[in-house]
């Protein structure tokens, strides 16, 4: 259950990132 979640993690901070990167760029 620890990786799963800390993969969870790692995607909603890379969505973050993904989502701040956009609206920069727009």
């Amino acid at each position: 259950m620890a990786p799963r979640r800390r993969t969870l993690l790692k995607v909603i901070v890379l969505g973050d990132s993904g989502v701040g990167k956009t609206s920069l760029m727009n």
